[in-house]
């Protein structure tokens, strides 16, 4: 990468969800390129505001982005924000979606700021609108900054659930559950056919939200297997190295990039997903066995699971892809922060 080091005021607030990860892989990577991320919470403690600015996962700071990208943008001064939730925008449920598109669309286009969104423009065009760039979901391509290794389990959590599949193939879903994410529907789906209950274990592993609660009691007389709190990174990687199948099915208001099917798409793991959604065309254009089954057909996707017989990605053809992505999103990143880059 041209030019010399590059010092960020990078704005990420919080620690829960992706935002750990993120913030270890985003001042890593960058610190290798030259350009040194110093992460604070608030952009009030900021102390010399005439470098770039980077927002993580700018979706929680939307007010704060909006005002500094006009300022910064009139002072000549770079602000760069990854745009968790650009699908958002173009939600038709509310009229604040319609402004959040209108306010997107105009920021956007200022000089010296950069909307990155998390979501290839070729597998949604329309994200265009309200973003000046993408890349791809750092959890899409991370975990060769990590250095995990794959069948790396926890033995407990391994012999645990060999323990219950006795045999079949295990199903994860992972992370917080809510209607959104698909749980009420895996529920249903694992409840109302019993080949899938012969063939398969079903596994939910994360917080199930309180709208979501009325499923656990069906879910788990049928047999299935809930661990209903939040899981360590450890054990969610262990999920992965057991797993046969990843659930990334979400609703038709949750179409966007997602971590879970991200880390699948690395650790080699076929995936279950919404037809017609983002990860249906992604899983498409990157060749990872994806399934895609309609949202509210229980017994339809039950049929289409059972059939399924996806090949295993070849291995090393999947590290180059992954280190494919890795380059593109670093190069997209670093032009963006550099001051001797196009603005």
């Amino acid at each position: 990468m041209n030019g010399g080091p590059v010092s960020v005021i990078y704005v990420s607030r919080g620690s829960h969800g992706h935002r750990i990860d993120y913030d270890r892989v985003l001042i890593a990577e960058m610190k290798a390129l030259d350009i040194h991320l110093e992460r604070i919470e608030e952009t009030r403690y900021a102390v010399d505001t005439s470098r770039p600015f980077l927002f993580s996962m700018l979706d929680s700071h939307l007010v704060d982005f909006f005002l500094h990208a006009l300022v910064r943008s009139a002072r000549g001064r770079r602000t760069v924000g990854l745009f968790f939730r650009a699908d958002t925008c173009f939600s038709k449920t509310s009229i604040k979606y319609r402004i959040k598109r209108k306010l997107f669309r105009a920021v956007s286009k200022l000089p010296h700021v950069h909307v990155l969104g998390l979501i290839p423009f070729a597998a949604w065009p329309s994200s265009a609108e309200v973003t000046t760039a993408w890349i791809y979901d750092p959890q899409m391509w991370d975990l060769l900054h990590f250095g995990f290794k794959e069948n790396s389990t926890l033995p407990a959590l391994r012999d645990l659930l060999a323990g219950k599949a006795r045999g079949r193939k295990i199903l994860v879903a992972l992370g917080v559950q809510s209607k959104d994410k698909g749980f009420e529907y895996l529920a249903d789906l694992w409840c109302c056919s019993a080949e899938i209950r012969e063939k398969f274990l079903f596994v939910v592993a994360g917080n199930v939200e309180h709208e979501s609660e009325h499923r656990i009691g069906l879910f788990v007389e049928h047999g299935g297997l809930l661990m209903n709190r939040r899981i360590s990174n450890d054990e969610l990687m262990s999920m992965y190295s057991c797993a046969a199948v990843v659930w990334s099915c979400y609703s038709p208001d949750y179409d966007q990039a997602s971590g879970i099917f991200g880390r699948a798409f690395q650790m080699g793991v076929p995936v279950v997903v919404r037809n017609n959604s983002y990860l249906e065309r992604l899983g498409g254009n990157l060749g990872h066995p994806t399934l895609p089954v309609p949202f509210g057909e229980a017994a339809v996707s039950a049929e289409r699971l059972v059939a399924w017989k996806p090949a295993a990605p070849e291995p090393a053809q999947r590290l180059k892809l992954i280190n494919e992505l890795r380059a593109y999103s670093l190069k997209v990143l670093a032009g963006c922060l550099r001051p001797d880059s196009l603005a």
